[in-house]
């Protein structure tokens, strides 16, 4: 007679306890990125993804710890490349500003279109079947590639003229969209998105999210000390993030279901591990920054 009542109780605890964790990392977040210098915060982001990644060699099929430390170490290698000037002196470079050359953000936004067209062509794994080579192959590349990307994006957001607020506004557009996915889809949510992969995404909560992002959108750039010049395609390129974290979620969920793991990790109470919290903003990083390098300056 009682059990029905015991999830919806189950589920208020999981918000509740989602709530003070956000509640908490926020004031450490807002303090790292404006309390590190832009080289500092670029360091700290990059563990960030290596403990990401992690998190993600598992979901990528990887079992034994010496592939997953394998997996790691292809990640460090490359996060070091990029981080330095011509393969020299990395933390020199990354400390003189001189390394993260522009363009090489439209070569990690490609691996972003391979994704999606791998997520459209997902189909649910046979029950008890083993993932082959060539998908944890897939898989792995891809995987490494995205979470590179994201670092490289994030970093030159931060050492851009008022880094700092240009990282923000992406965290609180990605946070927006999420926040009105979820309201918006427990409120009016009867249509569901693509219930294979992810159950609980509906049509009504991208709706939700893509409203939010704008809102929270326009007003970052009425209050914070940025500007851009063209609001209205600052605003549909919004509107694209928001869709574009949608993505991000929904590829790493796809990595869940053919797995069958439930979350990334379990770092953080009520939100699992860093890739749980990262996988719309690791999508959405590096279009971001194209957006902006696409923006007319402002006079």
């Amino acid at each position: 007679m009682v059990a029905p009542r015991c999830r919806p109780l189950n589920g208020h605890r999981v918000f509740k306890t989602r709530v003070i964790t956000a509640l908490v990392l926020l004031p450490v977040f807002l303090f790292l990125l404006f309390g590190l210098s832009a080289q500092a915060f670029s360091l700290f982001f990059g563990v960030l993804m290596l403990i990401g990644g992690w998190e993600y060699s598992r979901l990528c099929g990887l079992v034994s710890a010496p592939r997953r430390l394998l997996y790691l170490s292809i990640l460090v290698i490359l996060l070091v490349y990029l981080a330095s000037h011509n393969g020299n002196n990395p933390l020199t470079g990354l400390a003189n500003g001189i390394s993260l050359n522009p363009d090489l953000n439209y070569f990690f936004m490609g691996f972003w279109l391979l994704a999606l067209v791998r997520l459209l062509g997902w189909q649910p794994p046979v029950k008890d079947s083993s993932p082959s080579l060539a998908n944890i192959s897939i898989n792995t590349t891809l995987s490494i590639f995205l979470l590179a990307g994201a670092w490289y994006a994030i970093s030159r957001l931060r050492f851009l003229e008022m880094g700092e607020w240009w990282v923000l506004s992406l965290f609180l557009i990605v946070w927006a969209a999420d926040v009105g996915a979820y309201l918006c889809g427990k409120q009016f949510g009867n249509s569901r998105l693509v219930p294979l992969i992810s159950p609980g995404k509906t049509r009504a909560g991208v709706y939700g999210g893509v409203i939010l992002s704008l809102l929270i959108g326009w007003l970052f750039i009425q209050l914070a000390p940025v500007h851009v010049a063209t609001m209205p395609v600052y605003l549909l390129g919004v509107l694209a993030l928001s869709l574009i974290s949608v993505v991000g979620d929904l590829y790493v969920s796809m990595h869940k279901r053919s797995t069958g793991i439930k979350d990334s990790g379990h770092l953080f109470p009520g939100h699992g591990g860093i890739l749980d919290r990262l996988d719309s903003t690791i999508a959405t990083a590096p279009f971001y920054l194209a957006l902006l390098a696409c923006l007319p300056q402002p006079p």
